[in-house]
């Protein structure tokens, strides 16, 4: 999910420790986890009980923020594990799909792209307008062009 903002999340969310590639392959399931979950949600339909399920199992290794210090000021520390730093992924993402925010999710225009993003204004149509909405005014450009031609 993108953030409606584009800014830098409150929480920090990247780890103490090194990223292996057992880490990122963990990261990628979380992704196959939350994609039917925002489906779900977007399409306001019953979610996937092993979706559910394993969201819930990476919710488990979330542990408390702590406290650490940025340029002499109170500031959270890093999660110190990378199943920790998942979990807080995990946590946002809950919090967005069930939580009060829940109305103001998004999807994508674009035929051929599946991101999905908060929507506080209800103007969006992309998830990246520089992006997939540079793509798709492109592309109608050039059908109006073609269709010109004819």
């Amino acid at each position: 999910m993108v953030s409606a903002s584009g800014g830098t999340p409150a929480v920090p969310m990247a780890p103490d420790q090194a990223v292996t590639d057992g880490d990122a392959a963990d990261a990628r399931g979380l992704r196959e986890t939350l994609r039917p979950l925002t489906r779900a949600a977007l399409h306001r339909t019953p979610a996937s009980a092993w979706a559910l399920r394993d969201l819930q199992r990476r919710l488990d290794a979330d542990v408390p923020l702590r406290v650490g210090a940025r340029d002499g000021r109170p500031a959270v520390a890093p999660p110190p594990t990378v199943a920790a730093a998942l979990a807080r992924v995990a946590r946002q993402a809950l919090e967005h799909l069930a939580g009060p925010e829940a109305g103001q999710l998004g999807a994508c225009a674009a035929d051929d792209c599946g991101m999905a993003f908060l929507d506080p204004g209800g103007r969006r149509r992309w998830c990246a307008p520089e992006r997939c909405g540079v793509r798709s005014r492109v592309r109608a450009h050039r059908d109006r062009a073609r269709a010109a031609q004819r």
